[in-house]
């Protein structure tokens, strides 16, 4: 008798309203029609083991809780995979199915010629949060995927494909990705228990180019540097240094690593790692709402970094949507501003950065102490008092 291969389908759950017992899935043809009822549209893809609707309607509270009362003006989507994906053909099968589905009727209509205002407007509807393996696996899946639909059914220039793809606004967490289009919000903790940041070398390189624009005291900056060149020579890298300074500062790196994706690191997001009930799923892996959506009697351990990524997750995603729901309502495309969410991020974010000394323990993020005279000088990128930085011997 033939063994038949078992083919696993993504299912779509629409987490809209209060009440999660009456979240449901849906088909991609009601999907499709939600995609033009005047609301903004946030994905959810998952970690490697969201293979059940439990798991998937757990994201779907998490994104929820972060939107806050923008959740009105979103479809919030979570998906189950149904299946641990790895990078499987049914996983890169389900991505195409989404994207014939949902976003190819933004840009391509067989009846009448769709301009590019129109797609642009069309792509800024969409919102993804993509954790661990919905970033390096779905994500980077979907963006081939569509950039290959674009070319196939569109003759926008390659300039226009990716404006048009830069549109579609992802917040990704504990997870590297190779994205190229999709404007690209990374949050990131460099002792993330799944050992994200094992290639060293590649994050020791990207640190040590985008070094000159992280905002935090110059004295520390100074220190900081001097530990590097003080134990280069022993072949040490700079991100060695880097973590050792996250670990014992709250502290959190904004900079950007190409000009549509920013990095938000820190060093870490909870306490007691190692005493962590969800060491083997990655303590450092989850933020504070994933936490605690996991298993509500959970007490939080969340750092005040930990608390603070949370508040970053929660205004890339509120700014998106708030933005996507302005477009949709506009006569004219209104496209998004990574900049403005940057300043917006730098300015809430920068109390801590220049914060001395921190309780670290839950609840206490606002009981922070007095910024120092000396440490109010803001560091501008591009500055001439560190000329050599990392000149090559």
């Amino acid at each position: 008798m033939e063994n038949k291969v078992k083919s696993y389908k993504f299912e779509y759950i629409l987490c809209d309203g209060p009440n999660p017992e009456d979240w449901a899935s849906i088909s991609l043809e009601e999907l499709q029609k939600l995609s033009t009822d005047g609301k903004a549209i946030v994905f959810n893809f998952g970690g490697n083991g969201t293979k059940s609707k439990k798991t998937a309607i757990s994201y779907g509270k998490t994104i929820r809780t972060l939107l806050g009362v923008n959740s009105n003006l979103a479809h919030v989507i979570s998906v189950n995979y149904n299946e641990s994906t790895g990078l499987t053909k049914d996983m890169h099968k389900n991505v195409s199915t989404l994207v014939e589905k949902v976003f190819k009727p933004m840009f391509y209509n067989p009846c009448r010629k769709i301009t590019f205002d129109e797609a642009n407007k069309n792509f800024r509807k969409f919102t993804i949060f993509a954790h661990c393996h919905g970033a390096f696996g779905v994500l980077e899946s979907m963006e081939d995927e569509l950039d290959r639909t674009l070319r196939n059914y569109t003759n926008f220039n390659s300039a226009y494909r990716a404006e048009l793809l830069s549109q579609i606004v992802c917040s990704t967490y504990g997870s590297t990705t190779d994205l190229k289009y999709f404007t690209e919000f990374n949050c990131t903790s460099y002792t993330d228990n799944v050992k994200m940041f094992e290639g060293n070398a590649v994050w020791d390189e990207m640190f040590k180019k985008h070094f000159d624009e992280v905002d935090i005291p110059p004295h520390e900056k100074a220190k900081l540097y001097a530990q590097y060149q003080k134990h280069k020579r022993k072949n040490k890298e700079m991100l060695t240094f880097v973590k050792r300074y996250l670990n014992k500062n709250d502290r959190i790196f904004m900079y950007k690593e190409r000009n549509n994706k920013v990095v938000f690191a820190t060093g870490h997001l909870t306490n007691n790692i190692d005493n962590d009930r969800f060491n083997t799923s990655g303590g450092d892996h989850l933020n504070v709402y994933m936490r605690y959506y996991y298993n509500k009697s959970l007490t939080s351990t969340a750092t005040v970094a930990g608390e603070y990524m949370t508040r970053v997750q929660s205004c890339i995603l509120c700014s998106s949507v708030a933005n996507s729901y302005r477009n949709l309502h506009s006569a004219f495309p209104m496209p998004f501003s990574a900049d403005t969410i940057c300043k917006n991020i730098s300015n809430f974010v920068s109390p801590l950065n220049y914060a001395k000394e921190l309780n670290l323990s839950s609840g206490n993020m606002y009981n922070l102490p007095p910024i120092r005279k000396e440490d109010e000088i803001q560091v501008q990128p591009n500055r001439t008092d560190y000329p050599d930085l990392f000149e090559k011997e």
